[in-house]
């Protein structure tokens, strides 16, 4: 039977609010904030008329899930054709069906791929496969590797691969006098140079691999005397990111029309596939996978391809501005240390019915 529940994913601002507003109207509705700026709201159908002309009224963004179930009687008939397949598994892990290199060069994968399957081991029993004989042959024929175990795991035959290390080329080996170089565009907060000679002050704007110190120092007749550097230069730098919002956009809304396919698997192996024609031009995919036992990997996904159409929509930036400028800013935090931020700000542009919030943080970064 299908679950009458539904769950809508609705963004933007003033949530409590939103929460109240919909307490007050009489819907009955389980809410459920999953971030600042997102709210999750379960209810059923019946609701749906009156619960979409507050969210439309208030101009937020939302999305409709409906939740299903899968059929029951399916899982009593894959469960009897798993236990006509089981007969057949004791005879089946007699036999290698399949060949699983373990290698960091996806080019090395592919020659080992073809140096084994050359032997001819796929389909063969376990009895015949040498596998002393085929680390031979892999060392043999393949230079770039250094080391190589084969065993059988399941109805594979798994490829455990070590890539030698070349010995460094001399033209290649480190110049510990180099520079010390700028590893990012920014102006130099403060300098110290125990070895080496500065060429930039305090107050200098540098760009990504300006040389900051060269390697040398000069001595009492202003020769220069090469010298490994040792110094500490730092810079300020505003990190940004720029977040758009369009007032007239298009959102995709489920129509409520959908087709099914399962897959049942079992050791990765698949038993059963029933991939019917798509035939929408937009649609969205569930996924629900469940495990068939308790101690055979035996697992059976079923999924939904859900029918959308385009659906116009007004969004007023006022009412949205405050969780954009912090979506903005979280963005930017993703890659810097909260408790190092020195300044921030933010710029609003509008461009037709476009706006675009950019947020600037400003730090200090060691080089190097």
């Amino acid at each position: 039977m299908l679950n009458k529940n539904v769950r809508i994913e609705v963004v933007g601002a003033n949530l409590v609010g939103l929460m109240q507003d919909i307490q007050l109207s009489g819907i009955v509705a389980d809410f459920k904030r999953t971030s600042d700026t997102a709210l999750e709201i379960k209810t059923t159908k019946d609701n749906l008329p009156l619960l979409f002309a507050i969210l439309q009224k208030k101009c937020y963004t939302y999305k409709v899930f409906e939740a299903r179930g899968i059929n029951k009687s399916y899982f009593i008939g894959a469960s009897i054709g798993v236990a006509i397949f089981f007969i057949f598994v004791l005879v089946l892990m007699q036999f290698c069906f399949g060949i699983r290199v373990v290698s960091t060069d996806e080019s090395v994968s592919r020659q080992v791929q073809e140096v084994v399957n050359s032997s001819g081991v796929i389909g063969q029993p376990w009895s015949k496969i040498d596998c002393a004989k085929l680390e031979q042959q892999v060392l043999e024929q393949i230079e770039s590797i250094s080391m190589v175990s084969i065993f059988k795991k399941g109805m594979c035959l798994v490829i455990n691969t070590t890539i030698g290390t070349p010995k460094p080329n001399e033209s290649e080996v480190i110049d510990t006098s180099s520079g010390l170089y700028a590893d990012r565009d920014g102006v130099v907060s403060r300098i110290f140079v125990a070895n080496g000679t500065a060429l930039v002050k305090v107050g200098d704007t540098v760009s990504f691999g300006d040389m900051l110190v060269a390697p040398y120092n000069l001595d009492s007749e202003g020769e220069e005397v090469p010298v490994a550097v040792q110094a500490d230069v730092y810079l300020y730098t505003w990190d940004s990111s720029t977040v758009e919002f369009c007032e007239n956009g298009t959102e995709y809304a489920r129509t409520g029309e959908y087709v099914v396919s399962q897959q049942i698997t079992f050791w990765g192996k698949v038993l059963y596939n029933s991939s019917p024609v798509i035939p929408y031009e937009h649609y969205e995919v569930e996924r629900h996978t469940k495990s068939l036992s308790s101690v055979l990997p035996i697992w059976v996904e079923t999924i939904y391809y859900y029918q959308t159409s385009a659906v116009n929509v007004y969004r007023n930036f006022e009412a949205e501005k405050e969780a954009l400028i912090y979506e903005a800013k979280q963005n930017v935090l993703k890659n810097i240390d909260e408790n190092s931020v020195l300044e921030q700000k933010h710029t609003i542009n509008h461009i037709g019915d476009k706006y675009y919030i950019t947020y600037y943080i400003k730090t200090e970064n060691k080089v190097g």
